[in-house]
């Protein structure tokens, strides 16, 4: 593959000539400053790497609507290269329903890596406000410190306007990726939102850029948002078995229901984030870390109903969920209290949306909790 045929990168700007980029099957993978990420023919071919546009299969984004899914996938590679977690791939809907009907799409090729599509990062993006960019960025710039209160050094200057509104550089590059979902006029916006809500301070004017520190109430905003008290960086953990069929499950009901722009609480496994722990160790962290669990309890197991089971002990707020089938339901004795969600294979749509509104419930609940 000829990279300099794609010309820039959609994400950085820069030629893709510059970058780590390589072909593996019918995929590119790109390393970037940001992050890695990678894409598929399914949605090359189709034109994704091109700011006219994209239409696939009477989907169609114009190229302002294509930018904002740019900006959204470099923060999901900027996250993904400082969280351990997987970076982005991203395809089609048919191209990722075409390798499901293969059996390939759990296979060697995306094991290191979490797939989006371009209508799933669309759905997203169009959801995402100019609060939402700004508090995930301030997120973000707080997993940036080394410590806190040492502030993060950018690639920034001070601008004219009000005579401290950022400014992005023509030295050094744009922090494209760390200002979460924002196109380069955006960031400048979301900079004016942080400042004016007194969640960052900036520091001295340096030649290499610009040191922005959080104040007090940003770290007060981000203990918030991890708790789930702010909805920007709400997650929901989902237990379950990892089996073909539920891996079919979770990637056309749990996970975009999760990603919906009334909900926009992502909901992962740990199969869904690169780590070095011990397994038990790590599904206990995210338990922990996570705003609302979803329990399926489909093929009843032993490591499922242990997980449950610390959940309900940190109080979290459980999704029960459980595929109908055609033996005689029988719950152990400590769930069959519990407000558990039957779901069946020839009625997935009711799934997706009673399976909305249990997440909305279950989050309502996270707030009202002290």
């Amino acid at each position: 593959m000829n990279p300099g045929a794609y010309g820039s990168s959609p994400l950085t700007g820069l030629p893709l000539v510059e970058q780590t980029m390589y072909q593996h099957g019918f995929s590119y993978y790109v390393g970037e400053p940001i992050g890695q990420w990678a894409i598929t023919n399914f949605a090359a071919d189709q034109g994704f790497f091109s700011n006219r546009g994209f239409e696939n299969e009477g989907f169609t984004l114009a190229a302002k609507q294509l930018k904002r899914v740019h900006a959204l996938l470099a923060g999901k590679a900027f996250e993904a290269g400082h969280n351990d977690s997987k970076p982005p791939m991203t395809m089609t809907n048919a191209g990722r329903a075409s390798l499901q009907a293969r059996g390939e799409l759990n296979g060697a090729d995306y094991f290191a890596w979490r797939v989006w599509t371009i209508e799933d990062l669309w759905e997203e993006a169009r959801g995402l406000t100019m609060k939402d960019k700004s508090l995930r960025t301030l997120a973000t710039l707080a997993n940036l410190e080394d410590e806190m209160g040492v502030g993060v050094a950018l690639s920034l200057s001070l601008g004219q306007i009000s005579g401290r509104v950022l400014d992005p550089t023509t030295t050094f590059p744009t922090p494209i990726g760390v200002f979460y979902g924002c196109s380069t006029p955006e960031i400048p916006f979301a900079a004016e939102f942080l400042l004016e809500q007194k969640f960052i301070r900036f520091g001295a004017q340096a030649e290499a850029g610009l040191r922005i520190f959080l104040t007090p109430l940003g770290y007060d905003t981000v203990a918030k948002m991890s708790a789930g008290d702010v909805a920007i960086t709400r997650t929901a953990f989902l237990i379950c078995r990892f089996t073909p069929e539920l891996d079919e499950i979770y990637n056309t009901v749990y996970r975009p229901t999760g990603e919906l722009a009334d909900i926009r609480c992502p909901i992962y496994r740990v199969k869904d984030v690169h780590h070095v722990d011990k397994i038990d160790d790590r599904i206990l962290q995210e338990l922990k870390a996570s705003t609302v669990v979803v329990v399926d309890l489909t093929n009843q197991n032993f490591n499922v109903a242990f997980e449950a089971g610390y959940a309900l002990a940190l109080g979290k707020p459980i999704v029960w969920t459980l595929r109908r089938t055609n033996e005689e339901l029988r719950l152990p004795f400590d769930i069959q209290s519990q407000n558990v969600l039957i779901w069946d294979d020839e009625f997935l749509d009711e799934f997706r949306e009673a399976l909305k509104f249990r997440i909305i419930a279950a989050l309502e609940k996270a707030r009202s909790q002290p």
